[in-house]
């Protein structure tokens, strides 16, 4: 039995902020290759009483990652106030818990490749469609363009074998 994935991308689906930076950096990683987590405390003051009655030994054992964390785009640009990507969606096959799942990756990876940038970068991205159907890139959260925004419907779609560069000023930190 062979299952279909379509996943959706987030490119720039979170912000954490850089040391030393105020705060501008735009990630989209996560620390879930670690098994960490940033709010977790060894306060027993922020247990509430409800949750007490639990001991870990009443708890699953954590589920481990089934995809691996995105590799980084690489920025073509020496500009440092530009972040010029290069992003090919395409069709892959990869095995999940043994068994083949079709889907929809970019440059060769599902999730797509994390983009690094501060608020007030210039974000280039080379895009290619290697798919057999019309896509867009949503850059879900971020204050774009209508013209660069990729919404289903709205903006024209680029067609199979279709390039299309979008650009724009990132003016906001996160989302």
């Amino acid at each position: 039995m062979r299952r279909h994935l379509l996943p959706t991308l987030a490119l720039l689906a979170a912000c954490r902020p850089d040391p030393g930076t105020g705060g501008d950096e735009i990630d989209g990683s996560t620390d879930s290759d670690s098994g960490s987590s940033d709010t977790t405390t060894d306060d027993a003051s922020s247990t509430d009483d409800a949750s007490s009655d639990t001991t870990p030994a009443d708890l699953p054992p954590p589920a481990r990652p089934v995809l691996e964390s995105p590799a980084e785009a690489e920025d073509l640009d020496p500009d440092p106030n530009v972040v010029h990507v290069s992003l090919t969606a395409a069709p892959a096959r990869y095995e999940i818990d043994g068994e083949t799942v079709e889907g929809w990756a970019y440059n060769g990876q599902i999730p797509g490749p994390t983009i690094r940038l501060r608020r007030g970068d210039t974000l280039i991205v080379d895009f290619h469609n290697g798919l057999d159907a019309d896509t867009t890139i949503h850059w879900h959260g971020l204050h774009v363009p209508f013209a660069m925004d990729g919404v289903t419907w709205m903006n024209a779609p680029v067609g199979p074998g279709q390039d299309f560069v979008y650009s724009f000023v990132v003016d906001q930190a996160g989302t």
